[in-house]
């Protein structure tokens, strides 16, 4: 099982933010697809990473955490443009909902390895 204190402990494992970020978005699709009953997209909206992708590459945290489905809103273009990279969960809130997630689905952090796009 994945262990956070393991995790921040290890040195960053991206050197560079764009591709965290790919491997954010290609999880975030791929959770989408899988948890469909979670999760159901809403035409006309896009996809919002409540605690942001930038914000979890700053503070180290794994790629398929932020991509969670509990990490997941759909909101207006405007509404996400505006919103930026600040996040609607702080960090705290975000490892709890992940508990929550892991709870429910304890499979899922298994289901990736380190890196995807590897």
């Amino acid at each position: 099982m994945w262990n956070l204190i393991e995790e921040k402990n290890l040195p960053h494992l991206y050197e560079k933010y764009e591709t965290y970020r790919a491997e954010c978005d290609a999880i975030t699709d791929i959770n989408i697809n899988r948890f469909k009953d979670i999760f159901k997209p809403v035409e006309g909206l896009t996809i919002d990473h409540r605690f942001s992708c930038r914000n979890g590459y700053d503070n180290h945290i794994p790629p398929w955490i932020v991509a969670m489905p509990y990490n997941l809103e759909w909101i207006s273009m405007t509404e996400n443009n505006i919103k930026k990279p600040k996040n609607s969960l702080t960090i705290s809130e975000l490892f709890v909902k992940f508990g929550e997630f892991l709870k429910e689905h304890p499979w899922y952090g298994e289901s990736f390895d380190k890196s995807i796009l590897k």
